[in-house]
């Protein structure tokens, strides 16, 4: 235990850097936007691809159980979306948006760091399948839920061409095939480009929330209750959930973590797409992130 504390510990001296950064004019939103893409499109791609490969290659009989909790996950997580918005919130637009904040957390740019930081670089082949059924919620329920209903669920084909796709069905076939003995001139060139994905992506986290815009979030009380469901009592419900289902150790702590992560970043960018204010889901998503610094090791340590 002592050793995961540490672990955790090291992700968030990382983000205070990146918090230190922005202040001292190292870092600003511009720069955090180019890292983020650089992260999003290059480097952790390639971090999903280096992690099935070398010795200590993945077990592939864990594939269909990750498959089958992340499921089981979201659709208990939708639900919860669903239902829970309607005793508080009249409006469809911002139940909608407080469905989504419920819903979704941020596996792809806050989750793989702390994975990998917590259980190992390997571990991210475990997560990448698990953001499988994410996408396929997020970008069907999801949009849905931001747009008030007005867009139908329908779900965007190209997002599974996106590079993070391509790369965790690859990484599923290799390991599938046993295709994980790769060259030295294909595995280095992944393992160093791949290697700056937790610490870029802890920094530019750390720079984001030195820009958060606190004042509004007090007006809107009902974002703490929220934060709280999102981040441990929900996140709880489903690990105890899918320990009563006998679901292996391993993958129940790794989805567990994965669904504890703040709001997903993918909220403001529906948000623009269906024309809504994001005001909401902007403060939700950043309140979620810095209240996270204290939840993802309370929940680390719960479950570890």
């Amino acid at each position: 235990m002592i050793g995961i504390i540490t672990q955790i510990a090291i992700v968030f001296i990382v983000i205070a850097i990146g918090y230190a950064a922005n202040k001292l004019k190292v870092l600003d939103e511009g720069f955090n936007r180019k890292l983020s893409k650089l992260v999003i499109l290059i480097a952790c791609p390639c971090l999903v691809l280096y992690s099935v490969m070398g010795e200590s290659v993945p077990q592939r009989g864990l594939i269909l159980p990750l498959l089958l909790i992340g499921l089981l996950s979201h659709t208990l997580l939708l639900t919860v979306g669903v239902l829970l918005p309607r005793l508080f919130c009249r409006c469809p637009i911002r139940r909608g948006i407080y469905s989504f904040m419920i819903a979704f957390s941020n596996i792809g740019f806050i989750g793989y760091p702390v994975v990998a930081a917590i259980f190992g670089i390997h571990a991210l082949f475990y997560a990448s399948i698990l953001m499988l059924p994410y996408t396929l919620f997020a970008f069907t329920a999801g949009i849905y839920f931001v747009s008030g209903g007005k867009e139908g669920v329908r779900f965007d084909y190209r997002v599974l061409l996106s590079p993070m796709m391509a790369a965790s069905l690859l990484a599923i076939v290799m390991v599938c095939t046993d295709m994980t003995d790769v060259p030295v001139l294909i595995f280095r060139p992944l393992q160093l480009v791949g290697g700056i994905t937790v610490p870029v992506a802890l920094l530019v986290i750390g720079s984001s929330l030195a820009e958060v815009p606190f004042r509004g979030i007090w007006i809107h009380k009902s974002l703490y209750a929220v934060s709280f469901l999102r981040l441990l009592l929900l996140p709880l419900l489903i690990y105890s959930l899918a320990a009563a289902l006998h679901f292996d150790k391993s993958v129940n702590q790794i989805n567990t973590v994965l669904m504890g992560m703040p709001v997903s970043t993918y909220g403001t960018m529906f948000c623009y797409k269906a024309d809504k204010d994001g005001t909401l889901m902007t403060l939700g998503i950043c309140l979620s992130t810095v209240l996270s610094i204290v939840s993802i090791p309370l929940l680390a340590r719960l479950i570890l």
